[in-house]
């Protein structure tokens, strides 16, 4: 995780310390579109770091515009005593999109569990 913290250093991202262990880091973004005519989707980046353990437990993607929720990630994760490591079980995903013609909100849900899951670290 001190990876991360560094790299959201260097993006200028706000970094609110929540507890001794727990950290959320906030970042603003600017998505290209594929139209010339298009402006950039701002979105702000919202991530929740358990640095005493050591991994991300959740995430939130949100329109910069409107402050509308786009999409909430959470993980749940099971220590190996074996690999002395925390291993990724269960990532709950909730998309949210807007229909723009009946202004109508949909919530999609999705729930992915692993047995073994390996993180590759490519940041360092």
């Amino acid at each position: 995780m001190d990876v991360l913290i560094e790299v959201a250093k260097a993006k200028n991202a706000r970094i609110k310390n929540l507890s001794s262990s727990v950290a959320e880091v906030e970042m603003d973004v600017d998505q290209p579109t594929q139209g010339k005519d298009q402006a950039p989707v701002s979105l702000r980046m919202k991530y929740r770091l358990d640095t005493k353990r050591n991994v991300m437990t959740g995430s939130e993607l949100y329109d910069r515009k409107t402050d509308k929720l786009l999409n909430r990630t959470t993980m749940l994760y099971t220590y190996n005593p074996q690999t002395k490591q925390e291993n990724i079980q269960t990532v709950y995903s909730e998309e949210y999109a807007e229909n723009p013609q009946t202004g109508r909100r949909n919530k999609r849900m999705t729930t992915c569990q692993y047995k073994q899951f390996t993180l590759t670290n490519n940041l360092d």
